[in-house]
């Protein structure tokens, strides 16, 4: 088999093997006369072109005015208006797919915008889509002698002299956090603004640095189950004036602050950190684009598809940066892309594995029959999918030994270290009995794993959805409630201790041979033997 032939055949068993289904049974979801506000939902318009104060030729013609001017005080020893050189470019790029749009999200130096930055924003949205189709074209603004990568499509369309980045004397410019505004920076830039009508974006003419905006605020989302909003955490925060760029993220209560600005800026929420990014579907950058302000900027997220968002960027942070009770981080070269589909799926998540042409995990916002899933749920199937891109690097040969585990075993594996997560983070909000042997207690419901798992009943339950991993751990006999079917008398494993000696299991036999010769005090063979013949 070529190699070619080889990763489609492992395309096509991991987009059969790796998929979270939806539950069979609906929930009943206590939440329902909360309001779904959905904010910013639907495409972002855009107005007119706007005339660029920071290119080169405006800001000569600038300068040329301001130095002009009767009475100017401030000295400078540029001579002539040539002085005003280019500094940046303001640039786009058009990549021609996943693995171009990888790269440049990969650069850390860009912050990459779906939007022009010269165009009015009438109204703000959840997605942007020009007329070339997807990918779309990024823009952003770069230094003067960026090394552009030569095999993705890029146009340079303006020269830029952006003075906030250069010391034209000898205080610091422009932004600076320990130092003054440079007056001559704030004269030039207002004087350029004046000159393109863009006269809502001067500066503040003033010496004194705590008189500047510097953007602070808290982000929250509603989460369903607990009925309340909760801080979003860890997610990206960014200013932008025109082509100055700041970027930070919120803290554990949800707070954020910049870096100063010298007036009017524009806030936006970026669902992405250096380890992961959420997608607003296949391509994009799932974001909330915000107001153009010099106020403090909060936010509570209450519906619509930005809580949806929300919620996967909450499940994916936890495994990537929070509390996972000593379970390894997934170890990938790149940084995992999660698509989230505004839309109903015949699966709640899915993960391919194979990162070539589509994004590794892939979650959807509704059910088939259009019911919206729950926080619990979107935050779990997030733990769930990335459980499975952990449980590969795990392996010694990636997928090519991944390949040979049995899905019961895949699945399982993502099952009980979803449970324990989406545990740890319900009972840290205080669902003190979270998936728990008496929460939520009916007997009928196959998803989600989080809650339902201690019930289950391979009647009613996919075979391959197992609380296997969960039984090794827990102190829970599923057969004494009447409703589970399996008896479990194991107990005592740790999800840390078994991930220790995961790439040794194939199967029910292999599990069986590594369960015993890490057998806690206590457990005997015939107890492992009685449980995983259960399965």
């Amino acid at each position: 088999m070529n190699k070619n032939l080889f990763y489609l055949f492992l395309v096509v068993f991991f987009l059969a093997a790796c998929q979270k289904r939806e539950e069979t049974t609906p929930i009943e979801n206590p939440n329902t006369e909360v309001s779904n506000n959905t904010q910013d939902e639907g495409p972002m318009v855009l107005g007119k072109k706007l005339e660029n104060p920071y290119s080169v030729k405006n800001m000569r013609i600038a300068y040329k005015r301001l130095m002009g001017k009767k009475n100017y005080s401030v000295k400078t020893s540029a001579t002539d208006e040539n002085a005003v050189t280019t500094t940046h470019y303001y640039v786009r790029f058009l990549p021609k797919d996943t693995a171009e749009y990888d790269r440049l999200k990969t650069d850390t130096t860009l912050h990459l915008y779906q939007i022009p930055l010269d165009y009015e924003i009438i109204s703000s949205g959840s997605n942007y889509q020009d007329t070339t189709g997807k990918p779309t074209w990024q823009y952003t603004a770069v230094k003067k002698g960026y090394q552009f990568d030569p095999n993705i499509q890029y146009e340079i369309l303006e020269e830029l002299y952006i003075p906030e980045t250069v010391e034209a004397t000898t205080t610091s410019a422009l932004g600076s956090n320990k130092s003054n505004p440079n007056q001559f920076t704030i004269d030039l830039v207002n004087e350029s603004m004046k000159l393109t009508n863009n006269l809502k974006d001067t500066l503040k003419s003033t010496n004194d640095i705590k008189t500047l905006y510097r953007p602070s605020g808290r982000i929250r989302v509603f989460d369903t189950r607990l009925n309340a909003y909760i801080p979003l955490v860890g997610v990206q925060i960014r200013g932008r004036r025109w082509f100055n760029f700041q970027r930070t993220y919120t803290d554990a209560n949800g707070n954020y602050s910049l870096g100063y600005f010298g007036g009017n800026t524009n806030l936006s929420i970026f669902y992405e950190t250096n380890d992961f990014d959420v997608r607003s579907g296949t391509f994009g950058q799932a974001w909330l684009d915000g107001p153009h302000t010099n106020d403090p900027w909060s936010v509570d997220i209450s519906g619509g598809v930005q809580r949806f968002y929300a919620h996967v960027f909450r499940g994916a942070r936890r495994y990537h940066h929070g509390d996972i009770g000593g379970l390894n981080r997934p170890d990938k070269p790149y940084n995992i892309k999660y698509a989230a589909y505004d839309k109903r799926g015949s699966s709640q998540g899915m993960n391919v594995m194979v990162h070539i042409v589509w994004p590794d995990i892939s979650i959807w916002r509704y059910k088939s029959n259009g019911e919206e899933y729950s926080s619990d749920e979107i935050f779990s199937t997030a733990v769930h999918e990335t459980a499975h891109s952990s449980h590969l690097t795990r392996m010694n040969s990636g997928l090519i030994q991944y390949a040979q585990v049995s899905s019961k075993l895949i699945e399982s594996w993502a099952v009980g270290v979803e449970w324990m997560i989406t545990q740890k983070e319900y009972r840290e909000r205080g669902i003190t009995n979270y998936s728990g042997p008496e929460y939520d207690r009916t007997g009928t419901i196959s998803y989600p794993i989080s809650r339902a798992y201690q019930y289950w009943n391979r009647n009613f339950n996919d075979p391959n959805y197992t609380p296997l991993y969960i039984d090794l751990i827990d102190d829970y006999n599923q057969a004494s409630t009447g409703i589970g079917s399996i008896t479990d008398n194991v107990r005592g494993y740790t999800l840390p201790q078994i991930e220790g000696f995961l790439k040794h299991i194939y199967g029910l036999s292999s599990l069986n041979e590594q369960l015993k010769a890490h057998k806690p005090v206590g457990v005997t063979d015939a107890q492992i033997d009685q449980l995983l013949g259960q399965y």
